[in-house]
Formats: C-alpha cells, sequence, structure tokens
C-alpha cells in the first residue's frame, strides 16, 4: 500500500501479514497490540501522536523523531521437548512405539507438532497430548525429534533423541 492515508485508523490488536506500507501517513492512528508478522514491510511512515502497539506514543511534531516500528508485538516461537521414548531406548523391530511430545507458546496456541526419525516426517498430531505411534520396519538407529508450529508463524525444533531399533 503505497501512500495510504490511514490517519485516525483503528489498527488495534491487527496483525499486519505481508503487507507493505510504503508512504503510509498514521498520524493519531492506534496501532494498541498491533502484532507483526513475517513479510511485512514498513517504510517511509510519517508518525505523529500514533497509539504504538506497546501503548507507547508516537509524536514527531516534538522533534524527538520517535516512531512505532520497534514497537510492534513480535511473535514468540512454541517451546517443544521429547517426553517419550526416552533417549538410547531400544526397541523391537516392528514394535508400536509412543513418541510423545509437550509444546507450548508464550503468546498463543500451539497450531501443531510433527514428529521426524533421521529428518523424515513421520507424524503430526494438533491437540495435547502432542503424541503419534511409530512402527519400524528396519533395524538402525535413529534420530527422534519433534516441530512445534504456532499460528503466526513460529517454529520450534526438540533435541534429538536416539532410538535403537533391533
Amino acid at each position: 500500500m503505497r501512500n495510504s492515508d490511514l490517519r485516525g485508523a483503528d489498527l488495534s490488536f491487527t496483525t499486519l501479514w505481508y503487507v507493505s506500507l510504503n508512504n503510509a501517513d498514521l498520524h493519531n492512528a492506534n496501532l494498541l497490540g498491533a502484532r507483526l508478522r513475517v513479510g511485512t514491510n514498513l517504510s517511509g511512515i510519517a508518525w505523529g501522536n500514533t497509539t504504538c502497539s506497546d501503548s507507547s506514543n508516537s509524536d514527531d511534531n516534538d522533534g524527538d523523531n520517535f516512531t512505532c516500528e520497534s514497537n510492534f508485538i513480535v511473535n514468540q516461537p512454541p517451546t517443544v521437548s521429547l517426553t517419550s521414548p526416552a533417549n538410547n531406548a531400544t526397541v523391537s523391530r516392528g514394535a508400536n512405539v509412543t513418541i510423545s511430545a509437550t509444546a507450548a507458546d508464550p503468546d498463543g496456541p500451539v497450531d501443531r507438532v510433527e514428529f521426524f526419525a533421521n529428518g523424515v516426517r513421520i507424524g503430526s498430531d494438533s491437540s495435547v497430548p502432542y503424541s503419534i505411534v511409530w512402527r519400524s520396519t528396519i533395524r538402525g538407529t535413529f534420530t527422534i525429534t519433534a516441530r512445534a508450529y504456532d499460528f503466526d508463524g513460529g517454529v520450534t525444533t526438540s533435541a534429538p533423541v536416539t532410538v535403537r531399533v533391533k
């Protein structure tokens, strides 16, 4: 959006996602609680008496050149850790192995947790408790990880766990 007149706009608790605001006028706008997401670009914004995301106030009329650009709420990535199997567990080929993880997001819900064996996706779960049943048909040593996703584009991978299939 180039040269947009957003004076007085109420963008409170809005998520700006894959939008470019170039040379937009945001005088007297309300950005309280607004979030920036991946792909958002702000350049040449005219700030002035704008309520920033963190409730501070931008007023370029007093000479301090304070802007809201660095005050947007930024997504915090989720956390994730494997809870089973135990590291260095040994299982029989063809046995059902429950792989479980805990995941949380400090600023919103977790979308899903995906599970990997040696980097290959072996399943996904979108509800607590996050788990899948995996059955290896080949012998060997596998590195198991879990990857948690949030709804704002945050992704985190767990520490690995080693499982030996005999």
